[in-house]
């Protein structure tokens, strides 16, 4: 189920919004719901604070006296798989609405063939939708933001006592504990051992006699139980 989200204090414009989006859906197998507001009201963030609902977003810029670049801002705080399509009246605020922070799909400008342009929008967000996932945390006063699919696997480090997150291309340190991470990560990272989660889609052997993981891109690890067997049977069943 996708969940679209429109704002936008126009009625017509909603409309136009909503029918584009019913006439694009017609032509896939997917099951959606539009939920259409006029303003961000307490629905509207009861809505967004369900991070268990996949949504696209389609946001006016401005919405009576709101914001709706700063409104996006806040939802990139605890949801960063939702997509965010800007839509609006003002064609000068390209540099805004692509700042790293709120990561949108696009903007559309309402008044320059805006329903082709929001139909190859919608059709991108479907296309990416479901194949988006990825994990957000502070350290240190930055913001990282990581794509699941990039990580190898997730260790608990026995000095500093921070777990570490290990990529194709860097290791990121984090305090968040190796449990929350689990929950932040979910399928298809298991427990290999109790100070390590690796990413089953990402490994291609498991030397169960050396008790060493590689990977696909031909980094290793020795962070494995005994019991490491029995993950992977419970992940296996649940695929």
């Amino acid at each position: 189920m996708i969940n679209f989200v429109v704002v936008d204090d126009e009625p017509s414009i909603l409309k136009m919004v909503e029918n584009t989006i019913n006439e694009t859906m017609m032509k896939n197998n997917i099951d959606y719901r539009i939920h259409t507001f006029l303003s961000f009201d307490n629905d509207f963030y009861s809505l967004a604070n369900d991070t268990s609902q996949r949504k696209v977003y389609i946001l006016d810029i401005q919405v009576n006296n709101d914001s709706g670049i700063d409104v996006a801002r806040n939802l990139r705080d605890d949801d960063v798989e939702s997509i965010i399509i800007f839509l609006t009246a003002f064609a000068d605020l390209t540099g805004i609405v692509v700042e790293d922070t709120i990561m949108p799909l696009t903007y559309i400008n309402k008044f320059d063939n805006s329903h082709d342009k929001l139909v190859n929008a919608i059709n991108k967000a479907l296309t990416i939708s479901g194949k988006k996932k990825m994990i957000r945390f502070s350290e240190k006063g930055s913001v990282y933001t990581i794509p699941t699919k990039d990580i190898l696997y997730v260790a608990r480090e026995t000095i500093e006592r921070k777990s570490v997150i290990v990529t194709d291309y860097n290791k990121f340190r984090s305090i968040k504990p190796l449990v929350e991470l689990s929950e932040m990560l979910g399928e298809p990272f298991v427990e290999s051992h109790r100070a390590c989660l690796v990413n089953m889609d990402r490994v291609r052997i498991i030397d169960k006699r050396n008790r060493t993981i590689t990977f696909d891109n031909g980094m290793t690890t020795n962070l494995v139980s005994p019991n490491f067997k029995v993950e992977v049977t419970k992940y296996a069943r649940n695929i």
